[in-house]
């Protein structure tokens, strides 16, 4: 499915499969705080344990790693504010992309996240599912709606992978479409053919190889969209606006920056310290 959809030509082409996904996670959502609710309703909460596990330097490195995974988690919403300067007026168009992000983004994984840990206390997983429908040997919702919420999983994450594999695809693309050779109509559809499968397959093998998701999406997010977030836009503002030297609005903006780099290196040893940890765990292509 992900090679038969990564066929379409760009990311405009995508737009109907995105509300699908949309949808689909929404509704995976719901359905989620709905089974964390049930199974809290029944279970005995007297005996929860909700405080961190580890010792005080496992406790430092699992904070700085899920902040890297909020990071991940929440930055994506950079791509639409990004996206909200091609049409005037920027700063409304970017304010509405934003506040929109973060209503979706809230309204769906903060509930979950509330729910799951109030229901099950630090003993949840980074899958909820398993939690819900196999933890103890017990079932808190019937089983259709684990088969209901698995496909809305699959949706969401076909379409997902396809989006983000497209910038992927115009770098691969581009230098051969643009070649001092011209291009007849179904060379290009070949070539596109031939570079999409072939990503699809080395990307799918690739993910099946490694069982880390938590510890990847952690690595991503410290040394991406943390940097990306919160430490670009600020040098950019210094370039571009030159603040007063030795002014309160410099110095904030140089205790910040010094803040979320600090931020961003510690999520980066934490993440790689989880991927070590996971690979003693683990072993390649893990059925977990």
């Amino acid at each position: 499915m992900h090679m038969l959809l990564s066929q379409l030509p760009s990311l405009h082409s995508l737009r109907h499969l995105n509300l699908c996904a949309l949808l689909a996670s929404i509704s995976y959502c719901a359905l989620v705080v709905y089974g964390c609710i049930s199974a809290g309703s029944t279970r005995d909460l007297r005996n929860h344990e909700y405080s961190i596990k580890g010792t005080h330097p496992q406790k430092m490195f699992g904070v700085f790693n899920a902040v890297s995974i909020l990071s991940n988690v929440y930055g994506n919403v950079i791509t639409v504010e990004i996206q909200s300067t091609i049409r005037q007026p920027a700063a409304r168009n970017m304010m509405r992309g934003l506040l929109l992000c973060y209503v979706v983004v809230i309204s769906t994984i903060l509930p979950v996240a509330v729910t799951g840990y109030w229901a099950f206390g630090n003993i949840s997983n980074g899958n909820i599912l398993q939690n819900i429908f196999s933890e103890g040997g017990k079932q808190y919702m019937p089983s259709w709606s684990f088969i209901l919420l698995n496909i809305l999983i699959l949706v969401q994450l076909i379409v997902t992978s396809v989006m983000y594999s497209q910038p992927t695809f115009t770098v691969l693309e581009e230098p051969l479409y643009y070649s001092k050779k011209p291009m007849t109509m179904w060379q290009g559809i070949l070539l596109r053919l031939a570079s999409r499968c072939i990503f699809t397959v080395f990307a799918t093998l690739l993910a099946a190889m490694l069982p880390y998701f938590g510890s990847i999406n952690a690595l991503i997010g410290a040394l991406g969209y943390t940097p990306l977030v919160f430490v670009v836009p600020k040098i950019f503002y210094l370039c571009v606006f030159k603040p007063r030297s030795g002014g309160l609005e410099r110095r904030l903006i140089y205790f910040t920056l010094a803040i979320f780099s600090a931020i961003s290196f510690m999520g980066c040893v934490a993440s790689v310290q989880q991927l070590v940890m996971d690979a003693k765990k683990y072993h390649l292509f893990a059925n977990l």
